[in-house]
């Protein structure tokens, strides 16, 4: 291993060096630590019964620091401290699986309240009304739009718009060119688009948003 956190890792054994100035197992780390002081060095494992966690060190500015005795205390020491780091890792890993799940029972209760309002809106307007109210209980969005094809101008036409901030320069029953708009590309390819700019990188014009 390239040092001895890592050597200690694989081998679960302690390593001691009491001149780091004449180590040369470890010349780049004991020369880096000399630099800063550091005359001796003890690694030891930090490992629990149920895997190996890592390494800890400990540094002094004296020469032959530690002792046989000491080696034993500090591996001590660190199996104090895996139970504790292994601990926290394990009540953080419980609040992301919580969270995870609790995530997921509120798309589940957003889906369901999708359903009920594709079941009971029959009048467009109203139903698009209702899925965007629950599509902003979990996303922010400054645009929702729904297109919808038009057979006889062969186009996408904007049937219900959410657009806070439009102010007026977009409105419903817009035409929708099947070949350059997202909306069209998604509709054509049957995949979603992702756009991470509305700006085209070589030219300031704007793509349409629809």
């Amino acid at each position: 291993m390239e040092t001895p956190g890592g050597w200690v890792w694989e081998t679960q054994k302690p390593w001691v060096a009491s001149n780091l100035s004449s180590d040369t197992r470890f010349p780049d780390l004991a020369r880096w630590l000399c630099d800063r002081g550091v005359q001796s060095l003890c690694v030891v494992p930090a490992t629990t019964a149920l895997r190996k966690l890592g390494a800890l060190a400990f540094g002094s500015r004296m020469e032959g620091a530690y002792s046989e005795i000491d080696v034993v205390f500090l591996q001590q020491v660190a199996r104090q401290v895996a139970v504790a780091v292994d601990n926290a890792l394990n009540f953080e890993q419980a609040q992301s699986a919580q969270q995870q799940l609790a995530r997921e029972h509120h798309i589940s209760r957003l889906l369901l309240d999708v359903n009920n309002a594709v079941i009971s809106k029959l009048d467009l307007r109203e139903l698009f009304g209702a899925i965007t109210a629950c599509l902003h209980q979990v996303m922010q969005f400054a645009y929702i739009s729904l297109a919808l094809y038009d057979r006889e101008s062969n186009q996408l036409r904007i049937h219900a718009l959410d657009f806070p901030q439009g102010r007026g320069l977009m409105h419903e029953d817009i035409g929708v060119p099947l070949e350059t708009a997202p909306s069209g590309m998604a509709f054509i390819s049957r995949k979603p688009v992702l756009l991470r700019s509305l700006i085209l990188r070589d030219s300031p014009r704007r793509l349409p948003v629809f």
